[in-house]
């Protein structure tokens, strides 16, 4: 796969594939994702050549490439970076407005065509919720939870160890709030009037359909830009290949089969069993630099918290981070500036809201950036998310280690003269060694404390070195307990 996608060099996507069941599909599949491209199952029916047709008519024609979405007054959205756009697609995007007393709500379309940018602008009203008929109440928050889920198992391909875990975490979880079949879950169909129960799953690698499709059935194949979906606001759809269910279709048309649905009468998680492990980590190590002192100093900080990194009063700037659990680094890390900007990281991807738009970036994207006034986001690597925001400048590393995926925070700019608060307020610190005593021992602001020479990974850095560096207690450095560097909320 690497040499395809060395060879490709993002100048085309790849397409890719695969004739019945007898395939590594999940290979194709992440090939074809690598590369910009989707990965299509041609199922061995009569209609396999209307099934290449389908899809040659599909991609024939893209009208648009590099298309964001930008919608003023929306959070919580779900994927609004799209590589291309063909001619008789659709792209959907579902969120949440913030503010539900605005009438209108507007949308901006950026892309290329033709090799010229173009922008794309649309104003329009919103609906009473109460024209809403009873029946369609939960539809947008289904179509919503649906999007996600598809791109979560669609993201989790690529990715490996915790983050890949992470994801699928998420994916299950909405799929059993909102019962949708998944490859991580099954659905128990009861037949009527016989109480026989079939558990309904994803069809393996290399084996056929149970029974091919009757005729007049629907099928529904996604893919990557494929947008033509089920119908969100049923009580069960499928990620991937679709369970084929019984219809309301008269009996003579399909003889044999019975005209009553058959009762969905449990969405259950399918059994996992794991082989990782993870070593057990009890606390994040900092280094803090010393005056005058070639010997670092370094302490620990327990797990897991919610911690104050970084705090400027003056200038309106914060960042906290949430510690992750029993492993190593922060799983989530937030920024507040000014009065309504608002960047959040975590392990999948970087979002930045400001009040009317909302930027998304994904780790291991091309290189970007995005810049307001005060403000400047680089992602660069596809590991580091350079943040600058007034006169602090906080670099945001995404490190992957022994099947690990974690944040840490590296501070490379910070006002002089000022005092800031948080974990990493302090840009250096100064202590002198005791002489004489039996064991190790340093003087930090007129105390004296215990310390131990100790290995510490500087995180701070993409090639992660092994350092030495002077152990002292959590308090003796940063002068308080760690309630005082906690919060109840990033």
């Amino acid at each position: 796969m690497a040499n395809v996608k060395k060879a490709i060099g993002l100048k085309f996507p790849l397409y890719c594939l695969g004739f019945g069941h007898d395939v590594n599909f999940d290979f194709l599949t992440k090939m074809s994702l690598e590369n910009g491209g989707v990965a299509r199952r041609i199922y061995e029916d009569s209609d396999a050549d209307l099934q290449l047709q389908g899809f040659y008519d599909e991609v024939a024609v893209p009208l648009l490439t590099d298309i964001q979405l930008k919608y003023t007054g929306g959070t919580n959205l779900t994927k609004t970076s799209f590589t291309l756009y063909f001619n008789g697609s659709e792209i959907v995007v579902s969120g949440q407005i913030t503010d539900n007393s605005v009438e209108s709500f507007s949308t901006e379309v950026i892309a290329v065509s033709k090799g010229n940018n173009v922008t794309y602008q649309d104003t329009v009203m919103i609906k009473d919720p109460s024209d809403v008929p009873p029946e369609n109440e939960d539809f947008m928050q289904r179509l919503w939870a649906y999007l996600t889920v598809k791109q979560l198992l669609e993201r989790q391909v690529l990715l490996k160890g915790q983050e890949k875990e992470d994801e699928e975490k998420e994916a299950l979880k909405l799929s059993l709030k909102y019962q949708f079949v998944t490859p991580l879950t099954s659905m128990v169909v009861t037949k009527p009037q016989e109480d026989e129960v079939e558990v309904a799953d994803k069809p393996k690698e290399g084996k056929e359909d149970p029974r091919p499709p009757a005729p007049g059935f629907s099928q529904y194949h996604f893919g990557q830009r494929q947008l033509s979906q089920p119908h969100p606001s049923r009580k069960s759809g499928r990620i991937g290949r679709p369970v084929l269910l019984s219809q309301n279709v008269p009996s003579a048309a399909h003889p044999g089969l019975s005209d009553e649905m058959p009762a969905i009468t449990q969405i259950s998680q399918k059994p996992v069993l794991s082989t990782m492990s993870v070593p057990i980590v009890r606390s994040n190590r900092f280094l803090l630099s010393a005056a005058g002192q070639s010997k670092p100093l370094c302490f620990d900080v327990p797990l897991p918290h919610k911690l104050k990194l970084l705090q400027d009063s003056a200038s309106e700037f914060s960042m906290n981070g949430k510690s992750k659990n029993r492993q190593k680094g922060f799983s989530q890390i937030a920024f507040h500036y000014k009065t309504n900007i608002r960047l959040t990281i975590n392990t999948r991807s970087v979002r930045y809201h400001d009040g009317q738009n909302d930027v998304e970036f994904l780790w291991g994207q091309e290189p970007t950036q995005h810049s307001t006034e005060g403000v400047s986001l680089i992602l660069r690597n596809g590991n580091e998310m350079d943040v600058t925001m007034g006169n602090i400048r906080v670099v945001i590393l995404l490190h992957k280690k022994n099947g690990d995926v974690f944040l840490w925070p590296a501070v490379r700019q910070q006002p002089k003269d000022v005092s800031l608060m948080g974990i990493l307020g302090k840009a250096e610190a100064s202590y002198e060694e005791i002489q004489g005593s039996q064991t190790p021992t340093l003087k930090i602001m007129d105390q004296e404390v215990k310390a131990s020479w100790e290995d510490v990974t500087d995180y701070t850095l993409p090639s992660t070195p092994v350092i030495r560096c002077w152990l002292v207690p959590f308090q003796a450095v940063m002068q308080g307990d760690i309630s005082d560097f906690t919060v109840t909320q990033l």
